[in-house]
């Protein structure tokens, strides 16, 4: 202690310790700048943390809506095909197929369906027959058909015009909306008896027409499958692509102007808009059956098989969804066979009668042409309209083979023409079957019913159609745009003109008329006809119709356009931009610093 004393350490060690110490306060307590860095670091810190949590709440967010979206989806997919998927198992596993036909009455919707209902039987199917007692007479002639009596039902007038001048006053899209109205009104009266019969007898599928809405309201209640049968063009049953000319339009997608193309939407949304009014009654209807209205084709049509009872020739070609078959005409079997046989000339005509058989064979006319004339004989005609026609072919070195009732030839006194070369049919025979048996028959001068049409294409036989519906006119067009026949309107309708077509048709340019007609007949062959719709038949009855529907159809719409995609995408985006925006945010406040 002594020596530290005199040598005065203790004292340097005092004063060394000392400003140590005061140096260090003053590095921590005098510096400005580095207070100012601790704090921006310090609020820098707090906006990354919160930036973060509000990115994550965003995410987390998005998510449970997406997957809340997901699972009513799927619950509602499960709940609507559920009970499909189990009935189409019960037939699957079911021997012995029940199958049941529906129609209204009227007999060019019911025709086709009983051409399948002899194909159907042919392989031994059961096969049932639903329609009103007032038209048995149509199907008696099936054995082992199974006739299901709806009751007496009459509908309301047809609403069609009388002739081609009456119907160009009218206009199509009315004449169509009376058409539908006039299919529509059948739709209470057969509804209680068609249920009843359906509850008691189930069948294992149901097919039924386009235009009998009390067979889509039972098979709706009953949660029965069902096929649906088109007996005409597509008119739009398919929503096709707004290129496709619209019904009645009388475009063809392959010379349409730039004009035509603009118009060719408003002809399609005039269309639809004519549907609402008729499609307002059937939904009334509906809910008085405690059924959901409907609001598109594809509540109707949109998760069945649809059998189209045409050909791409008289439909414009367009690409379409594997439910949709086009399978042409559905023709008799027996028809066909009986038909080559008059071919071979090995047979006689044993369907016809006997005066219609000798009067076709007769020698003295033997070198005229054959013009066949038939109308649907549920219309009644002007008689301005039946004297015209008679009066202009009088005048033409042509037979006349004319069917049409007795009644109608009382009234418009036509057996007091003096003219050996026409012959008046009744209602015995159909067209088909005149069409098929008679091989003389080089016209069809008809309104335009679409199984005659495709009946006489079938034996290369041009077509002079004079139409009285909408309907008629949209299948005779078909026919004259291909090339295989005519069109007289109200407008060009006279003695002098069909006069003229028929010469033109028959003499002048009678090579390209029958040269169209057979190569149109070829194509609506192609379809397959009535066989090819029972395979359809029983391939859906066994297997369900299922693996025939766009996804479309069975999904909701928010995966039909992708809106969950869209929107995980543009949740992605908008987090990469979050983050973006934060990297620079960071990046902006390092440099400001």
């Amino acid at each position: 202690m002594t020596e530290t004393k005199l040598l005065g350490l203790s004292e340097l060690r005092s004063v060394a310790v000392q400003p140590t110490y005061i140096h260090r306060v003053e590095l921590l307590n005098s510096s400005p700048s580095c207070s100012l860095l601790t704090d921006t670091h310090a609020s820098l810190h707090v906006r990354l943390q919160r930036q973060w949590r509000a990115n994550a709440w965003l995410f987390l967010t998005l998510g449970l809506m997406f997957c809340l979206g997901r699972l009513k989806a799927d619950a509602a997919t499960t709940t609507v095909i559920g009970p499909k998927s189990k009935t189409d198992n019960a037939v699957a596993t079911s021997s012995d197929l029940y199958i049941v036909l529906v129609s209204i009455p009227v007999f060019d919707k019911m025709l086709p369906l009983k051409h399948l209902a002899e194909t159907l039987l042919f392989r031994s199917v059961r096969v049932g027959f639903a329609l009103p007692e007032n038209c048995r007479q149509w199907v008696h002639d099936l054995e082992g058909l199974e006739f299901i009596s709806l009751g007496s039902i009459e509908g309301k007038s047809r609403g069609m015009a009388r002739d081609p001048k009456e119907l160009d006053q009218l206009g199509v899209y009315t004449s169509y909306a009376n058409t539908l109205q006039y299919y529509a009104s059948f739709q209470r009266p057969m509804f209680q008896a068609l249920l009843q019969e359906l509850t008691a007898d189930r069948p294992d599928l149901v097919v039924v027409d386009r235009y009998t809405f009390a067979g889509f309201d039972v098979c709706h209640r009953l949660q029965l499958p069902y096929v649906v049968n088109n007996p005409h063009l597509l008119v739009d049953i398919d929503s096709p692509p707004v290129y496709i000319p619209a019904p009645f339009s009388n475009f063809t997608m392959h010379t349409t102007s730039v004009l035509e193309r603009c118009l060719n939407i408003c002809y399609r949304l005039r269309f639809r808009l004519g549907l609402v009014h008729v499609y307002k009654e059937i939904n009334a209807v509906r809910q008085e059956h405690g059924l959901e209205a409907i609001d598109s084709n594809y509540q109707m049509h949109g998760h069945s098989l649809v059998l189209v009872n045409s050909v791409f020739g008289l439909d414009e070609a367009r690409p379409m969804t594997p439910q949709f078959r086009m399978v042409g005409l559905l023709q008799s079997q027996k028809l066909q066979l009986e038909r080559k046989e008059a071919e071979s000339c090995s047979a006689e005509r044993s369907r016809f009668p006997a005066a219609l058989t000798t009067w076709l064979k007769a020698p003295e006319h033997q070198e005229k042409p054959l013009v066949f004339i038939s109308f649907q004989t549920d219309v009644p005609m002007a008689p301005d309209f039946i004297v015209t026609i008679m009066n202009a072919l009088e005048t033409v070195n042509v037979r006349l083979l004319w069917k049409i009732t007795l009644k109608e030839q009382a009234a418009f006194d036509l057996h007091s023409r003096p003219r050996d070369s026409v012959f008046f049919l009744g209602e015995g025979l159909d067209d088909a079957t005149v069409l098929a048996l008679a091989l003389e028959i080089e016209l069809l001068i008809t309104a335009g019913d679409f199984q005659s049409i495709q009946a006489a294409l079938v034996v290369g036989v041009p077509i002079l159609g004079l139409p009285h519906s909408a309907e008629q006119t949209e299948g005779v067009n078909a026919v004259v745009r291909a090339g295989a026949g005519c069109l007289l309107d109200g407008k060009s309708f006279s003695k002098d003109r069909l006069r003229l077509e028929v010469d033109k048709m028959l003499f002048d340019e009678r090579e390209h008329f029958k040269r169209n007609a057979k190569y149109l007949g070829e194509l609506v062959k192609t379809g397959g006809g009535a066989e090819r719709a029972v395979d359809e038949l029983l391939t859906v009855a066994e297997l369900g119709s299922r693996h025939l529907l766009p996804r479309r159809n069975l999904q909701p719409l928010y995966k039909t356009y992708l809106v969950d995609v869209y929107l995980i995408y543009g949740a992605i985006l908008c987090g990469a931009a979050i983050i973006l925006r934060t990297f620079v945010s960071v990046v902006l406040s390092i440099f400001q610093l």
